[in-house]
């Protein structure tokens, strides 16, 4: 039992650390053309505003310091990949596909 409370309170303070650590307003580019900006909410939602569309698109996220789920949630389409942090403020997700954009955090 004190071997599962200590695994789950490691799981919650690293899932907290990564959460801060993503929150809040990024730009978004893929091959170092502009994709558009990215809110990502405390309430595992966030706001894609693209360059190349006329609305924003919600979308859900989780993840954890290495991985990252995004479920638009218009069609439920799931798009996983893998982080690689370059610092706080800068991160390359790269898809499933092989995809990569690269996230850098707005002052």
């Amino acid at each position: 039992m004190k071997k599962l409370l200590t695994a789950l309170i490691l799981i919650l303070f690293f899932s907290c650390n990564f959460q801060n650590k993503i929150i809040g307003d990024w730009t978004a580019y893929e091959d170092g053309e502009l994709m558009g900006d990215v809110t990502f909410n405390p309430d595992n939602t966030l706001i894609l505003k693209a360059e190349y569309r006329d609305r924003e698109i919600e979308m859900n996220w989780d993840g954890s310091d290495t991985n990252l789920c995004l479920e638009n949630i218009v069609d439920e389409e799931m798009i996983c990949g893998s982080l690689n942090w370059v610092s706080n403020d800068i991160f390359h997700f790269t898809d499933e596909d092989g995809y990569s954009t690269t996230f850098k955090r707005k002052n």
